[in-house]
């Protein structure tokens, strides 16, 4: 997936927050990322997976894929939950394009990390979520479509198993009035 405006076919930046058994690190998802900061290695795209239970409820397959697939030196993982690790990139300067949410299912967990990820990416990124047949992820994203003028590009069929969509920023970033606030 290329970030809208994207001048070239050279890839958007990403960050994945999530926690399953090496989704957040899955080789294809490390090829099409790179970070905004310089940090990359060599101009080579770069990844990044939050994933806190990679070592302890996974035994780091995820991990151990990466390094199989010989990708392992292009992704950063940070082994926290995602919102105490989104908040730290934004202190650490870091911007991306494009983010994958697929962790916490509760409300305020996908709250945070949308709302976050909205300060962390650049204007217009889009932004793909998953599980979004579940009433607290949906909520979640309404908030952000009602309240900060994102945009649900696209949606997968509903399914009571599983469902996807994709939200876009908005680009530039709503003004808003300190009281603005839109029922969702």
């Amino acid at each position: 997936m290329q970030a809208r405006g994207s001048p070239s076919p050279i890839a958007p930046r990403g960050a994945r927050a999530e926690a399953a058994p090496g989704a957040a690190s899955h080789p294809a998802l490390a090829e099409p990322c790179r970070p905004a900061d310089d940090r990359d290695v060599g101009g080579e795209s770069r990844h990044l997976a939050i994933d806190p239970f990679q070592e302890t409820r996974f035994a780091g397959c995820g991990l151990q894929l990466l390094d199989e697939a010989g990708v392992a030196a292009r992704v950063e993982h940070r082994a926290e939950e995602s919102q105490l690790a989104i908040p730290r990139l934004l202190r650490e300067g870091r911007r991306f394009d494009f983010a994958v949410v697929d962790g916490n299912h509760r409300f305020d967990g996908v709250f945070l990390d949308l709302v976050y990820l909205g300060r962390l990416l650049a204007p217009g990124s889009a932004v793909f979520l998953d599980d979004y047949q579940l009433p607290a992820v949906a909520k979640a994203a309404a908030f952000c479509t009602a309240n900060l003028a994102w945009t649900l590009e696209e949606a997968s069929a509903p399914d009571v198993h599983h469902q996807w969509a994709v939200l876009r920023t908005r680009n530039p970033p709503l003004e808003r009035a300190f009281d603005h606030f839109v029922e969702f």
